[in-house]
């Protein structure tokens, strides 16, 4: 269940973070897993949800709270075989100024994590089975 995990990824891979036209902008330049989920190279529009109390650390066995963007276009399934555009909910952290971390917490199980959601059926939950991120700030 845990093989097709989106873990192949290129040093090279970054996500551009930009601000135009009154918009913020997630633009990917991504050759690994992470393209099956930010599938519009052109970019998404990334826009304030809301903050998620009380989401569980299960190593450090803490509670933190994260703030949810909405991202437009995004991949719904996280999927190399299927893809649908639609606006997700995606937690992006900031840990200092050179890290943040990016909180995969809605997506529907199409290539990894299949048949925990079978066994789970609708009460799936995302927060449990979510995929984060550690993204560094690179100097150009």
């Amino acid at each position: 269940d845990m093989v097709n995990l989106p873990v192949k990824n290129s040093e090279n891979d970054y996500l551009e973070f930009i601000h135009t036209d009154g918009n913020d902008i997630i633009i990917p330049h991504l050759t690994g897993s992470l393209k099956n989920f930010f599938c519009n190279p052109s970019g998404h529009k990334v826009t304030f949800d809301h903050i998620e109390k009380g989401l569980l650390d299960w190593e450090k066995d803490e509670e933190y709270d994260a703030p949810y963007y909405i991202i437009s276009g995004a991949n719904k399934f996280f999927s190399s075989q299927k893809s649908e555009p639609a606006d997700v909910i995606m937690g992006i952290d900031k840990l200092d100024d050179n890290n943040i971390i990016i909180y995969f917490h809605e997506y529907i199980p199409t290539d990894f994590f299949v048949s925990t959601y079978n066994d789970y059926d609708e009460e799936f939950d995302v927060d449990m089975f979510g995929i984060n991120y550690k993204f560094t700030r690179v100097a150009e």
